[in-house]
């Protein structure tokens, strides 16, 4: 029985973090269980998925909730409701539960407290999802492009950061690139608002342009611009991209405020075709 309906993070229950109660096949008990959608509907039928997908899943899980899972061990028990297929694709999609037996069930107070308790693991898994961080999800940057290339009716797209969010994450990428480039010897200028590059260096008799992402996520994938791609090509080999990865937001006073990240630097940067993916497309209706 899912405890969360299909809305802003989970559109569907195969999709997706979640709460729900899972009742032994024997009547044993019931779990309260943290899940991810643990099936695929493909070819009129309920598929689980890949073993190897869930436990990549469930470690995740596991380690954002670690400080919960510290204070109570029993939270990452096995999960055993004696079920057929899909039972067990459901056992290996929680990465934290509760078991209350037949006999000895709680008093609705304790049952209710229990649900709040689980809903706030639940916010936790969905804000670090929000940013990036889960495991074959995309950055939030990506996800907002693809988004409004999708169009606002399209469900599943994710939510990006807020306004505020990408300027404090902006804000962190670009000092601790400016101190990195200083460190090198590097003489900076900040070129971001009238050029598609965000720094120009000069070091000696050299010039180089840099482009700067920051980003909340593991940094594997950047968004780029058609203008960014053109100036780094024409100006290699005198070019740099610097990603600063994993920073942390902070919501102090409900004004965001990053900090953290690590920084990782390619120069000179080749920007390959195979590297790039298309998000969108510009169809010439005259040329049709």
């Amino acid at each position: 029985m899912p405890l969360n309906s299909p809305g802003q993070h989970v559109p569907i229950a195969q999709r997706g973090w979640y709460c729900v109660y899972l009742f032994h096949a024997r009547g044993a008990g019931v779990f309260l269980a943290l899940i991810h959608g643990s099936t695929t509907f493909e070819g009129g039928e309920f598929r689980p998925r890949p073993p190897e997908e869930l436990q990549r899943l469930v470690a995740w899980g596991r380690e954002v909730l670690a400080g919960a899972v510290a204070q109570n061990p029993g939270l990452a028990q096995p999960v055993d409701v004696r079920g057929r297929e899909l039972a067990s694709a459901y056992e290996r999609s929680i990465p934290i539960s509760r078991w209350y037996p037949a006999g000895a069930l709680p008093s609705d107070a304790t049952l209710f407290a229990d649900l709040l308790e689980f809903a706030t693991y639940l916010r936790q898994l969905h804000d670090a999802e929000r940013l990036g961080q889960m495991p074959m999800t995309a950055p939030p940057e990506i996800v907002e492009v693809e988004r409004v290339a999708a169009g606002p009716s399209v469900p599943g797209q994710g939510f990006g950061l807020t306004a505020a969010e990408k300027r404090a994450v902006e804000l962190r990428a670009m000092t601790l690139a400016r101190a990195h480039l200083e460190e090198l010897g590097w003489y900076v200028r900040n070129t971001s608002t009238n050029h598609p590059y965000d720094f120009e260096c000069l070091r000696e008799d050299v010039k180089m342009i840099v482009e700067v992402k920051g980003t909340t996520s593991r940094g594997e994938s950047v968004v780029l611009t058609r203008n960014e791609v053109a100036a780094h090509r024409k100006h290699h080999p005198h070019n740099a991209l610097i990603v600063v990865h994993s920073i942390v937001l902070r919501a102090g006073g409900g004004v965001p405020s990053a900090e953290g990240g690590f920084l990782v630097m390619q120069s000179p940067w080749t920007i390959e075709d195979g590297a790039l993916r298309p998000i969108a497309y510009e169809y010439n209706v005259t040329a049709a």
